[in-house]
This record gives C-alpha cells, structure tokens and sequence, in this order.
C-alpha cells in the first residue's frame, strides 16, 4: 500500500504525470523545478521521498530517470537509447537517455527499448525526423521487417530485405542506397524488430 503524501508532495507527483502525459517521456529535475517554481536541490528532496513512498522509482545517473510505480492509463515505460560507443554494451543503462511512456495496448509484449530518429531516409514509411520509434529487442529478422541495427558501431533503422541470396538494409528514400549486408564489408548487429512510432504534434 502505497503511503499517504503530503501536499507539497502530491503537487510534485501531478507535474510528473501531467508532463509524462503531454509530452510522453519523464520530466527531468530542471523541468521540475521550473514548472514548480522550486530550486533542483528541493525537487531532489521531494523525489527521494516520494520514492520512499513508493510512489516513483529513481534511476540514478540518468537526467529522465523518474519511473512511475503506478502507471497511467496501462502504459509501459520504455528506456530511450542513446549514442552508443564504440565497445559499449548496447543495453547498458549508462546509455539512457531516459523514458518514454507507451499505452501498453499498442505494443506487443516483449523486451522494449527507443531509439529517436534523426533525418529523412524512413519517410517512405511514413517514420519522420524527430520521432521516436519502439523497438522490440530480437537478434533476428525476417525480409521486409523494420529493424533497427547496428551497423559499424552506429545504430540505424531500416527495412531488412533479402533479395537473391543477399541481404540488405534498405532505406525509405530514394536519395539513400541500400546497405548490402556482407561477410567482408560490413559489421551488423540486429537489435530489434520496429513494433511502433511515437510521434509529438
């Protein structure tokens, strides 16, 4: 059961849902204390009682890393990846940069993790700059799977295709090539399988 709140408390809980709600990801501790009017040391305070109450969980070493305990609307927090270095576990928590809330209803069961896309070469797909797509962890894929890879150590999303024996990572834009995927050329990784895209309006 979860423990009664004080008013300053439960003010500081409300922003966090009500932000998760608008804009789908966790405030961080500025956001708070910007919309609260409160220094980041007091946000700091109230967040670590909160989650003595059991009302949110703290990932420590990660500017959005407010998860609520009990969710909105049967929604799943899902981690946010960010660059990936060179050697670097690709699922390490180091590399988050933070959550982003997904109604449960609309993805399949599974290891979830995010990936914002940055350029052009999806739009085919109807995937544009800016959003940010949910990936199922999978290490295999079928041809015409959405998949993101990584490729030389750089993660991308793309369209795996097999076409006569060969395999490809096929962009959604005409202005890009193709990735052929071989044994000498190239190092790739399959991550996951696209099962959804967020995007903000």
């Amino acid at each position: 059961m979860l423990e009664k709140l004080t008013k300053r408390q439960n003010e500081v809980l409300r922003e966090i849902k009500k932000f998760i709600k608008k804009e789908g990801i966790s405030p961080s501790v500025r956001d708070l204390a910007g919309r609260l009017g409160k220094t980041p040391s007091t946000i700091h305070k109230l967040l670590r009682t909160l989650q003595d109450k059991g009302h949110i969980k703290l990932r420590d070493n990660i500017s959005r890393g407010i998860v609520l305990t009990e969710k909105l609307s049967a929604a799943v927090m899902v981690p946010i990846i960010g660059r990936i270095p060179a050697g670097q576990p690709v699922f390490s928590e180091e590399l988050y940069e933070g959550y982003i809330e997904v109604d449960s209803s609309l993805v399949p069961r599974g290891e979830l993790f995010a990936l914002r896309i940055n350029g052009d070469s999806m739009v085919g797909a109807n995937i544009l700059d800016g959003d940010t797509a949910i990936i199922r962890k999978q290490e295999i894929a079928e041809s015409g799977d959405i998949v993101a890879a990584l490729v030389d150590g750089e993660a991308t999303l793309k369209r795996f295709k097999l076409q006569k024996k060969k395999a490809y990572l096929c962009p959604e834009n005409d202005n890009y090539e193709p990735i052929e995927l071989t044994p000498d050329s190239t190092q790739v990784d399959i991550l996951g399988k696209l099962v959804a895209v967020v995007r903000k309006y």
